[in-house]
């Protein structure tokens, strides 16, 4: 007994603003192998469509049984069922019975179901396939561990933490390891966040300043083909944008576990024609070790917006504070002989402190053919790292541990110039630019005893 080929359609219709053509697509099914076979031309079979033919509507599809059909193939309220419950079937040996006898199941059609393209359309925008722009709605749907995470929009670029949460991330794209940012340029409102000779790596880009609620925009373009983005960009960049506004107040306030708290409280109100933002943010985490990391973050920051994105000016303050311990590798042996656990640590006085203070302003003038910017910013920013990997390797008497210290003043200042004009007929964007940022740094590495 051969089950019958029914086929079925499923119409899907997508927005305008979705970058695919609208889809017809036909699915094929099948009566369960318990179905009788009918005769042919028995009632109610309906001949699929010749392929390659349009799937018809449910308009188009006629009613089986008018009787006990009502609209869009479905039976009709109050109508007997022939063969008992809904849905039982039939025990073996016995056919399938919809409406007369021997008929196969009715045909059911579904409503149109509609899906929504994702993102921004970025033909004729973009200069290539690697550039995108990720905005606050996608950003608020993201379940977020750690600030840096905000990045891991970023197609193919991973974020991961080592030796405690108040530590740089460690970004990983297209298979390579970017350390704590050596190849991945990373700016922040117009703030170059990499710094150069760090005293823990070369590049280090810290994110904890972040407070993922306020960030309004990332920019992404991967590979090094972006003369704007200069040092660090081997890899790829990111530039992120904050909000100028809040359609609402937030006052969040989470727990987990490991010793998980947070709480943010952030507002905006309209101030002499402009926008006023702030924001305040703690958060504390131990984590999973035996000697709990003990991270406490403090964050803070205020900005004023007034006009557009053509026309005004923007000023942002920020402030940040941690402080942490930190839970290094550990020798597989000592696990093994049962000293310490795959959580545990040997020397308990790791850990690291760091804090950054920013200040930032930028101008904009333009019109319908040319944009003018000239933005600056100046921070302080300090870090201090306790690791100690090799224990008593070097030192039996005082040990091995070392301190990473890097304590520096950036100033900066960006002067750009953007026009549209027409060349040989067709259109042409121009743009000149002018950067230059200096690094008052003191740093070091130096032997110390935990």
């Amino acid at each position: 007994m051969m089950p019958i080929p029914v086929r079925s359609y499923a119409l899907f219709r997508l927005d305008k603003s979705a970058p695919v053509v609208a889809l017809c697509i036909a699915v094929l099914t099948s009566v369960p192998g318990w179905a009788a076979d009918p005769a042919p031309g028995a009632p109610g079979q309906t001949p699929a469509p010749a392929a390659g033919s349009t799937a018809p509507s449910s308009s188009q599809i006629p009613a089986q049984d008018p009787a006990a059909v009502g609209s869009a193939g479905t039976q009709k309220q109050g109508e007997p069922d022939q063969k008992g419950k809904e849905g039982e079937k039939p025990k073996q040996g016995e056919k399938a019975e919809s409406g007369e006898k021997g008929e196969p199941e009715k045909l059911r059609v579904y409503e149109q179901i509609q899906v929504t393209g994702r993102g921004s359309d970025m033909v004729g925008v973009a200069d290539s396939a690697s550039q995108g722009v990720v905005g606050a709605q996608e950003l608020e749907q993201r379940p977020i561990l750690r600030p840096g995470e905000v990045l891991e929009t970023v197609p193919g670029l991973i974020i991961s933490q080592h030796s405690g949460d108040g530590k740089a991330n460690q970004y990983y794209l297209r298979g390579f390891n970017l350390d704590h940012g050596t190849d991945f340029s990373i700016t922040v409102d117009g703030i170059p966040i990499n710094q150069p000779t760090n005293g823990h790596g070369q590049g280090y880009s810290d994110l904890n300043f972040l407070i993922p609620e306020l960030v309004d925009i990332v920019r992404y373009e991967k590979g090094l083909y972006y003369a704007d983005k200069g040092d660090f960009s081997a890899a790829g960049a990111a530039d992120i944008t904050f909000k100028n506004s809040l359609d609402q107040g937030l006052v969040e306030a989470t727990g987990g576990t490991h010793g998980f708290g947070r709480g943010l409280v952030a507002d905006s109100a309209r101030v002499a024609g402009g926008d006023i933002l702030a924001a305040l943010e703690y958060e504390h985490y131990d984590g999973p070790w035996v000697r709990p990391d003990d991270y406490r973050k403090k964050n803070g920051l205020v900005r004023y917006n007034r006009g557009d994105a053509a026309n005004g000016f923007t000023v942002t303050m920020q402030g940040y504070d941690g402080t942490w311990n930190s839970t290094d590798q550990i020798p597989l042996r000592a696990i093994q002989e049962g000293l310490i656990t795959r959580f545990g640590s040997v020397d308990p006085t790791d850990g690291g402190s760091s804090y950054r203070y920013s200040l930032a302003g930028e101008l904009r003038r333009g019109d319908d053919a040319s944009l003018t910017s000239l933005s600056s910013f100046v921070y302080n920013t300090k870090l201090k790292l306790f690791s100690d990997f090799t224990y008593f390797l070097e030192d039996p008497v005082h040990g091995d541990q070392f301190e990473q210290f890097d304590y520096r003043t950036v100033e900066g200042v960006k002067l750009q110039h953007q026009w549209a004009l027409r060349m040989f007929g067709r259109d042409v964007e121009s743009e000149v630019g002018l950067q230059a940022r200096n690094d008052n740094i003191r740093n070091g590495i130096f032997h110390t005893e935990g």
